[in-house]
């Protein structure tokens, strides 16, 4: 009995460290690809008194995900913004914009983050809001904000994050 106890935990030993060793590549894998020539908007921006950063977190959810989160942090002086978004799929070495619903519609307003202040929403990756699914790849959100007290210098950021 003692040997069958001891070879099941060593076993269950050996599956936990594979597991481990996987998501350690896939982890690897990610970081490599957000550091590539394919991220070629970033997800933050800093100069002079301006400072602020647009992030998933976490960075990689099961395929069946419905709604995952996006956080904008804001260090420097504030900026503005509102709800509108692009979603976007890398395939054939590339990313394509993936098309909401017809029915779809952002409201209009202008949201005004602090310094200092973090805004929370949620991004919806069903069908509700897309025309179609989604599956195991890389992803990206790309908002645009405007900065400059009013001068109406845009930047645009984006946030990778993977579906698995």
């Amino acid at each position: 009995m003692k040997k069958i106890f001891l070879f099941i935990v060593i076993f269950l030993f050996s599956l936990s460290a594979c597991n481990k060793d996987h998501n350690i590549k896939d982890d690897q894998k990610f970081t490599s690809f957000k550091q590539s020539k394919h991220n070629d908007i970033p997800d933050h921006f800093k100069d002079k008194t301006i400072q602020f950063e647009m992030k998933i977190e976490p960075a990689s959810f099961d395929k069946r995900t419905k709604h995952i989160p996006l956080v904008i942090r804001n260090n420097g002086d504030s900026i503005l913004y509102g709800t509108p978004y692009e979603l976007e799929v890398f395939q054939e070495d590339k990313w394509r914009k993936i098309p909401f619903q017809d029915n779809i519609a952002f409201t209009m307003i202008g949201i005004i983050l602090d310094k200092g202040k973090t805004d929370n929403s949620e991004i919806g990756l069903d069908t509700d809001n897309l025309k179609y699914n989604v599956h195991p790849g890389y992803y990206r959100i790309v908002k645009e904000f405007s900065i400059g007290n009013g001068t109406g210098e845009k930047i645009k950021l984006s946030s990778i994050f993977q579906l698995k």
